[in-house]
């Protein structure tokens, strides 16, 4: 190869080097124009709410005015209690009777309930029967 060629394989390999970066150059531009036009439309946008920043807007006052409401309930004096007696009632109060309760005297339980917890027993000497 003679130096002439070589010169010339240089001039070449330099010359596409030079395009390939001119090409990057260009797409960096274009990229940077249109990130200029996003911004410009963004700072626009900001100047004028739309309806969404309206009703946000809207939202907060009426948050603000239910906070100053529950405000002043807590720094309100409590007023003092409504006390009264309670009296003894004359009408019967149904108690409820468990059958378990050792205070309970067997003998007053009613013979369909007895009935009930024989038949209990039995079946649970049956369930401990079938388990061993």
């Amino acid at each position: 190869m003679t130096s002439g060629d070589a010169s010339l394989a240089t001039v070449q390999q330099l010359s596409r080097q030079l395009h390939a970066v001119s090409e990057i150059a260009e797409s960096l531009t274009l990229r940077l124009l249109s990130l200029e036009q996003r911004i410009q439309q963004l700072e626009v946008e900001a100047d004028h709410p739309t309806a969404n920043d309206e009703e946000s807007q809207q939202l907060l006052t009426q948050s603000s005015d239910r906070l100053r409401h529950l405000h002043g309930l807590l720094t309100e004096e409590p007023s003092a209690p409504d006390l009264r007696l309670v009296e003894a009632s004359e009408e019967p109060v149904d108690e409820t009777v468990y059958v378990d309760d050792p205070q309970l005297d067997h003998a007053e339980i009613d013979p369909v309930v007895e009935e009930n917890i024989e038949d209990s027993a039995v079946d649970q000497e049956q369930i401990d029967l079938l388990s061993a």
